[in-house]
């Protein structure tokens, strides 16, 4: 649907246009200062546990206020991305030397980027210098997983991807599950990880967002509000957290992450295993009025599909829904 006719189709009349967006403009002013409730979101230091004694006492002291920023999935596949434009700019020596350099610009608190051969020698190593040179293809995680392999074996078929295995958090002084991206070039794979725990949105922040979308429905009207939740820039995208709505025979009537998808019909989509899944939330939300329903979908922020849970709730003819990956 363009985007005059999605217009035409969702503003108000004119001679209330004034009115409604200036009482739209005060609810979102409103909605600005309601508290958002965040996960509880904990930063980390990767060290490697056969080197557990050493690597604390390097890490600890490399400790600062920096190192408390957040880290995501997204920011694992940026760190990566600048690594390989610096490295093709810089040369692989120069490259090297930065990657391993604790004050260098490929270290940022629990971000930071190695390097391995095809064979698995470790290349460089921006947490711990002593790595550099060690043979790494036979290492495994605490649960004997052998993680390395398993990035050597991608990066060679595919380029690049992501692997998931458990490592030692210095922060929390405990073993946890974590995610590295990575990318091959020439004969090196350029990788950065972070702990998937650290996701920035969980199901009761999706809650909360529909519960303010609801609000803001009820307050400011249908029209106004399957626009402003369509609008990319409006208050209910954030991110990877956005509203989408449809109606009761399946047909997209709002969308914060892509507006193409507004007036096409859904109700056969289905998610990458076969689960009909908008049919899910038509049926559920017909018989509750609300609740969860969980699939599979591609996460553009980290290029891969994972499983995912919308919640929704039902208002008038509309079905107004917000999900979050699972990480």
């Amino acid at each position: 649907m363009g985007g005059t006719k999605f217009a035409q189709h969702f503003e108000p009349a004119h001679e209330d246009l004034l009115t409604g967006y200036e009482k739209a403009a005060r609810l979102l002013s409103g909605f600005r200062l309601m508290a958002w409730t965040r996960g509880n979101q904990r930063s980390g230091t990767e060290l490697f546990q056969l080197h557990s004694s050493s690597s604390r006492n390097l890490q600890e002291d490399q400790m600062s206020p920096r190192k408390q920023s957040i880290k995501t999935r997204r920011d694992a596949i940026n760190y990566v991305d600048m690594a390989v434009d610096f490295y093709k700019a810089a040369g692989k020596e120069v490259a090297f030397a930065e990657f391993t350099n604790p004050e260098g610009r490929f270290v940022d608190g629990d971000m930071y980027v190695y390097a391995l051969n095809m064979k698995g020698t470790m290349l460089a190593h921006g947490a711990n210098e002593r790595f550099v040179g060690q043979e790494w293809i036979d290492v495994k995680d605490s649960g004997g997983k052998p993680f390395v392999k398993e990035i050597l074996e991608i990066a060679e078929l595919k380029g690049s991807g992501w692997v998931e295995y458990k490592w030692y958090d210095l922060e929390v002084r405990d073993t946890l599950p974590k995610a590295v991206y990575f990318e091959k070039v020439d004969d090196v794979i350029i990788c950065s990880g972070v702990y998937p725990r650290q996701s920035k949105r969980t199901r009761r922040d999706a809650m909360n967002w529909v519960s303010r979308a609801v609000d803001f429905y009820n307050a400011a009207g249908k029209g106004i509000s399957l626009a402003e939740f369509t609008n990319p820039k409006g208050e209910f995208v954030d991110g990877e957290m956005y509203i989408f709505a449809l109606d009761t025979k399946g047909t997209m009537v709002a969308h914060g992450a892509n507006r193409s998808f507004v007036g096409t019909q859904w109700i056969e989509v289905k998610d990458p295993d076969g689960k009909p899944f908008v049919k899910e939330i038509l049926d559920a939300a017909h018989q509750k009025g609300n609740g969860w329903v969980e699939y599979s979908w591609y996460d553009p922020e980290i290029k891969e599909t994972l499983p995912k849970a919308v919640y929704f709730e039902k208002v008038d003819d509309v079905i107004i829904c917000s999900g979050v990956y699972k990480q």
